[in-house]
């Protein structure tokens, strides 16, 4: 993962051309895909004149340089065919709670450097959002929530749909046993189910068949734990046993 703050004032290398062909000063969104769509650069031989290049395009993303095939890649930032309307520069952007409320505006945020798409927001505010919590992206606003499971958009991507929190809430047994592994008892764990069960305090106990495990009732759940249940092949046992 990278930080957009840690791109900005990269260098640019071309690798046909084999040298520094800019230097990048922002970076746009797309509203649509939430992901990097452009870096935006400034030329070495004309440090004034803005220009863009699709993210598609670059090879690389280090920590010291941005690598691209070649400057041929370029366009200028005011040509109009890269489509800058439908890409935003999140950076000083509010931030609004689907219920209302503003908590800040983005300072800086993260983002997969192969796929470009954005892992976290960093607000002013010094709070924080994934990726995934973020429901609306605009030059007026980011609408983010703590419910990104209770909204989903239609096929053709223009309508929105919300579900009340009773209906769209998942119940950390159901998870669960959706995800049991028939041949060896185990469970897939991802993280939703770490995190539906971490937190959570047993009502009885858990114990391997060969009794050298066990989670006794009282127990407030880590990640740990969890993890550890699972290797026993206990996992679905502790689920049933929690609140």
């Amino acid at each position: 993962m990278k930080l957009v703050s840690v791109l900005n004032e990269l260098p640019i290398v071309g690798i046909q051309e084999g040298k520094v062909i800019g230097i990048t000063s922002k970076v746009f969104v797309s509203t649509e895909t939430r992901r990097v769509k452009y870096l935006i650069f400034n030329m070495i031989q004309n440090m004034n004149v803005p220009t863009a290049i699709d993210f598609e395009a670059v090879r690389g993303l280090g920590n010291d340089y941005i690598v691209v095939l070649t400057a041929n890649e370029i366009k200028p930032f005011s040509d109009k065919s890269i489509h800058l309307e439908s890409t935003v520069d999140m950076i000083g952007t509010p931030v609004l709670m689907d219920l209302g409320n503003k908590v800040g505006k983005v300072v800086d945020f993260e983002i997969n450097e192969k796929t470009g798409e954005i892992s976290k927001i960093i607000l002013d505010s010094d709070d924080s959002f994934t990726g995934q919590q973020i429901i609306s992206l605009s030059e007026h606003f980011i609408i983010v929530t703590d419910m990104p499971e209770c909204y989903q958009v239609t096929g053709d991507k223009k309508d929105m749909i919300f579900s009340s929190p009773q209906e769209c809430v998942v119940d950390p047994k159901e998870v669960a046993s959706d995800e049991v592994d028939k041949t060896d008892n185990t469970l897939v764990l991802d993280q939703k189910i770490l995190d539906l069960l971490t937190g959570q305090v047993t009502v009885n106990q858990t114990t391997s068949e060969d009794g050298k495990f066990s989670i006794d009732s009282g127990v407030t759940l880590t990640q740990q734990m969890i993890e550890e249940a699972n290797q026993q092949g206990v996992l679905g046992d502790l689920v049933m046993n929690v609140e």
